[in-house]
């Protein structure tokens, strides 16, 4: 049996509550100054050429509410499966049980934590422009397939976990110390936490799979990683639609496809996501490995 991260991630965990209870309970600076080109949609491109200043602003803003909502939406799905697997899957061994349960209480607090950042800072306008927030449909979607195979999202959750980390050190070049703003305080606390969630999610896997039933949880990996692609395209349409009220329908779909696109192909961050992924497939070499490849293309 390959050597997993449990004993080392509980130890080093015990005490993570305190930076999130610092973090919402301290004042947000964070507002319509804190600017990044390189992190706005379509950067580089002649789309991105054509926009006036303001514009460009408002898409990074509509966008960063967008990387904030769906690490909401996507830390709840994880909690959600855990509560399953928890309930039916009682015979792991206790540092795997105490690790799952760890992990779900972590996500939690990050769902918070998020949440209070999109509701505290005004240039999100969240009460009255959410992205995923009021998308019934697609929550209730996501949710059926976590409940019929609530070990699917251990991979891709892995992926997320990723992106996180890099998006971080993107973020980190233009903000260096970690308490300039709220923004770079949020994902620098989660990066720590994220930093050994991507290991432990390979772990998990491997603790659980077998339990959980391989080709259950390989179709719903297959569904899960499906389903995120309509999300990814629900939240550009939202993005394009809430920067650029006066654009066609028409041309707000084009812009649609162009985002998301550049969302998952382009964008640095990802790019990154990508590659740190596959080292942790060839490192971990999971169950089914070879066959769930497919979530780090």
């Amino acid at each position: 049996m390959r050597q997993t991260i449990y004993s080392s991630y509980l130890h080093h965990q015990e005490n993570f509550r305190d930076k999130w209870h610092e973090f919402m309970s301290g004042p947000m600076h964070f507002d319509s100054v804190h600017f990044i080109p390189e992190l706005t949609p379509l950067f580089g491109s002649a789309e991105y050429n054509s926009l006036s200043q303001e514009e460009r602003h408002r898409l990074f803003f509509e966008y960063l509410k967008l990387v904030g909502e769906a690490l909401v939406l996507f830390e709840q799905i994880l909690v959600y499966g855990v509560r399953f697997l928890v309930r039916d899957f009682k015979k792991i061994s206790p540092e795997a049980s105490a690790s799952l349960k760890q992990f779900a209480f972590e996500e939690l607090y990050h769902s918070q934590g998020f949440r209070h950042f999109l509701y505290s800072n005004a240039v999100f306008n969240w009460q009255e422009k959410k992205i995923y927030a009021d998308s019934r449909g697609l929550k209730n979607t996501i949710a059926w397939i976590v409940r019929k195979a609530p070990a699917c999202v251990f991979l891709p959750g892995a992926k997320l976990e990723a992106f996180t980390l890099s998006y971080y050190r993107m973020i980190k070049k233009y903000y260096p110390d970690n308490r300039q703003n709220s923004w770079i305080h949020l994902n620098h606390i989660h990066q720590v936490d994220e930093s050994f969630h991507l290991p432990l999610e390979f772990d998990l896997h491997d603790s659980i799979f077998e339990k959980a039933g391989p080709v259950k949880t390989f179709l719903g990996t297959i569904a899960f990683v499906l389903i995120m692609q309509v999300a990814l395209v629900i939240g550009s349409y939202k993005v394009i639609h809430y920067a650029f009220p006066e654009y066609s329908f028409l041309k707000k779909i084009r812009w649609m496809m162009k985002m998301a696109k550049w969302a998952v192909r382009t964008t640095p961050a990802y790019q990154e996501a990508r590659a740190m992924t596959k080292s942790q497939f060839e490192k971990k070499k999971p169950k089914w490995g070879k066959i769930l490849s497919f979530i780090y293309w």
